[in-house]
């Protein structure tokens, strides 16, 4: 027999954040519209909490989904009730943060393997297909890295034609090593790509490894790998971060996939942290900019607006212990006019000083 209840989980990201989506009424889902809700069907062992689109019954937008008691887990975009755009999943003692496509792995991704050894690249129907890498468990060590298709390695980047010539120097002095493919560590700054060059200057799809050095300290970037496109920037004459790509910081393994540009996160991304947090949305130079939901692991969730990093303007609050506040937000802090829900689901109109309920 279907279990249905309502629980606020999840408000409007993509449109105006001020519209926030309603809670979804009546028992049957099939008929929910517009709305945000929950509802469990125990014949199926299915579970989803999230947002409902303009077809009845139909789950589109952000949500999350819990099949045969978490045999697989799915949180992030949905399009016609199936795992569709940016999210994260797990299945099968496997973790995958990236693309889906009607519910498979397709487009750039990270999977973490049940061994511990990860993946950084393209995908195409769940698939390992166009260009990757298989880094270490531990030690991020490259085991493999190249082109692929349905997840096995048909040309190593090594054997990519044709191969730069003479080991690279610096853009200056390799300008010979032009429109081909290379291996360059630059030591002095303690980077090493694999990538096409034009000129010296390593462009395309390309694999960076950004080590702890001058480089990373004088830039303030995580140390880590990133797998994805370059484009050769006007700012600095340089192939920087620049279009769709993965990153996995060292240090604590956190997880990035979505736009760069100019050597910046920035655009649209997914980040994935190890403590079980997650943030979909808007980002500019690193930072949550714009539109985004961000999920605790808890179960608690923020969805608004943020500037510079920080909630700022409208958002939605929910706690894991069901209590909410939906309302203004300044520099991180809830401040200005809201409604505060209690965990028994008694609202009242709220306002906020500094993050403090004043009367």
């Amino acid at each position: 027999m279907k279990k249905l209840f309502l629980y606020v989980f999840l408000s409007l990201l993509w449109c105006n954040v001020a519209q926030a989506l309603p809670d979804c009424e009546g028992s049957d889902f099939s008929k929910w519209t517009n709305c945000v809700g929950t509802y469990t069907d125990d014949k199926l062992n299915y579970y989803y909490s999230g947002e409902f689109g303009d077809k009845p019954g139909l789950r589109h937008g952000i949500g999350k989904m819990n099949v045969d008691g978490g045999h697989f887990i799915y949180i992030g975009e949905f399009k016609n009730s199936k795992p569709d755009g940016l999210g994260f999943s797990k299945l099968k003692g496997e973790t995958h943060v990236g693309q889906f496509k009607e519910t498979i792995r397709h487009g750039w991704g990270i999977t973490i393997k049940a061994d511990g050894n990860k993946i950084l690249g393209q995908w195409e129907e769940d698939h390992v297909s166009g260009y990757a890498n298989v880094i270490g468990a531990g030690d991020y060590l490259i085991l493999m890295k190249g082109n692929f298709k349905k997840s096995k390695l048909i040309k190593s980047s090594r054997h990519i034609q044709p191969q730069c010539k003479g080991d690279y120097v610096s853009p200056k002095v390799s300008k010979d090593w032009t429109n081909c493919r290379g291996q360059a560590e630059i030591v002095g700054a303690g980077i090493m790509y694999d990538a096409d060059f034009v000129n010296g200057i390593p462009t395309g799809i390309a694999s960076v490894r950004l080590f702890d050095g001058p480089l990373a300290k004088g830039t303030g970037f995580a140390t880590g790998i990133y797998v994805g496109e370059l484009k050769i920037s006007k700012s600095n004459n340089w192939g920087e971060r620049d279009g769709m790509g993965v990153h996995i910081a060292d240090k604590d393994g956190t997880i990035q996939v979505g736009e760069w540009k100019e050597g910046f996160y920035d655009g649209k991304g997914i980040t994935s942290w190890p403590n079980g947090d997650i943030f979909i949305g808007e980002l500019k130079k690193n930072l949550r900019h714009g539109k985004g939901h961000y999920m605790h692991q808890d179960g608690g969730s923020h969805s608004g607006e943020y500037k510079d990093g920080k909630e700022h303007g409208y958002g939605i609050e929910t706690y894991a212990d069901g209590r909410k506040y939906a309302g203004e937000y300044k520099d991180g802090i809830k401040h200005g006019k809201g409604i505060c829900t209690d965990s028994s689901g008694i609202s009242t109109d709220c306002k906020m000083e500094n993050g403090i309920w004043v009367k």
